[in-house]
C-alpha cells in the first residue's frame, strides 16, 4: 500500500510513476506472487510484454469487492469460478453470485487461475460464455 500511495503522490507532483512487477515469485514485491504465477505469465507473454504495473494499481485491487454491488444488479451476469484458483480465490465470487440472486448464472470449473488462459478450461469457459450470451440475447427478443 505504501508504494501505491507513493505512486499517487508522485503523480500529483507531476513526476514519473513508480512501477511494480505484475507477477513475481512467492514472497516478492509484485501484484501476483502465488506459486506458479510467474512461470504461467512468462509462458503466455509475447516479446513486447513488460512485467510492470503502476504501483497505484495495488490500491485499486485492494478495493475490489465484488460482493458490494451484486445485490444491485438488474441484468443477467455469468460467474465463472475456478474452484482451485489461487490468484482470485473462489469464495468471494460464490458470495457475489449468491447476492446477485436470480440474475446470476454460476459455472464452476475444476481449474486454477491460469488454466483459463489456454487448453480445456479455456474451451469450456468460452463455450459457456457463448451459451450465456445466446440465451440472454434470445430473452431480449
Amino acid at each position: 500500500a505504501s508504494l501505491g500511495l507513493w505512486d499517487v503522490a508522485k503523480n500529483l507532483a507531476g513526476r514519473a510513476p513508480r512501477y511494480l512487477p505484475v507477477v513475481g515469485p512467492p514472497g516478492s514485491l509484485a501484484m501476483m506472487t502465488t506459486p506458479g504465477a510467474l512461470d504461467a505469465c512468462v509462458a503466455m507473454a509475447g516479446p513486447t510484454w513488460r512485467n510492470e504495473v503502476r504501483a497505484r494499481a495495488a490500491l485499486e485491487a485492494g478495493l475490489n469487492r465484488p460482493t458490494t454491488f451484486a445485490r444491485k444488479l438488474k441484468c443477467p451476469i455469468l460467474f465463472q469460478i475456478g474452484s482451485r484458483d489461487s490468484v482470485a480465490p473462489p469464495d468471494p465470487a460464490r458470495k457475489a453470485a449468491k447476492k446477485a440472486g436470480r440474475f446470476a448464472l454460476t459455472k464452476e470449473y475444476d481449474a486454477d487461475h491460469f488454466d483459463f488462459y489456454d487448453g480445456p478450461a479455456l474451451q469450456r469457459a468460452l463455450s459457456d460464455q457463448l451459451q450465456f450470451v445466446v440465451s440472454v440475447a434470445g430473452a431480449l427478443r
